[in-house]
């Protein structure tokens, strides 16, 4: 007789419904908080991604249009312009290279490499191993503009993701002469020290 009352308390409380959002709230809220926050840090990153090729593509375009030389302060220049259109105040490192194709030798040499940060400039092998790949096939002689950009992303969120750097390449050909780009390491842009 008396475990009748505990009998009966049981089989109400298991079939009972009463609470259930709750408890199925406070399993399901911390997996849905952590898919957002997953799914907003890899939004960014893609975000990210994408604006530092477009940037890749643009100082590209800007140095194919260019008919003077290529100077230090211009080069300054070209890496603030990176810098403003990745959102990005530190880090950021771009190297631009123009090299020319020789039919006779099936490759592409290096006519001038130059860097802003640690990276080293490019020489004949280092640009047969790391971009010529992704260099355009073209006539004999004619130069192609690489320039590759390295910026720097640090999630958003802790998540759990290191923070970790966007490497990026984009090649372009002179728009208005077919064989050349020179830098000049005066402003005055004399035909004495220009390499073309």
């Amino acid at each position: 007789m008396m475990l009748t009352p505990l009998r009966n308390f049981v089989r109400k409380f298991s079939r009972s419904e009463d609470g259930t959002i709750g408890v199925e709230a406070a399993i399901t809220m911390p997996l849905l908080l952590v898919t957002f926050a997953m799914g907003f840090v890899l939004f960014d990153a893609v975000r990210s991604q994408a604006q530092s090729l477009k940037t890749a593509h643009v100082l590209a375009d800007i140095l194919s249009r260019e008919t003077n030389h290529v100077t230090p302060i211009y080069f300054n220049s070209l890496w603030k312009v990176q810098q403003e259109l990745n959102s990005a105040t530190t880090n950021t490192e771009m190297r631009v290279t123009v090299a020319r194709w020789n039919k006779d030798q099936n490759k592409y040499n290096v006519v001038w490499s130059k860097v802003k940060g640690s990276k080293a400039p490019l020489t004949d092998s280092s640009l047969a191993s790391d971009v010529q790949k992704v260099l355009p096939t073209v006539a004999d002689g004619r130069v192609v503009i690489a320039v590759e950009s390295w910026v720097p992303h640090t999630p958003v969120l802790d998540v759990g993701i290191d923070p970790f750097i966007f490497h990026q390449v984009a090649a372009a050909l002179p728009r208005f002469t077919t064989s050349q780009l020179c830098w000049n390491d005066n402003e005055d842009q004399g035909v004495a020290t220009q390499v073309c």
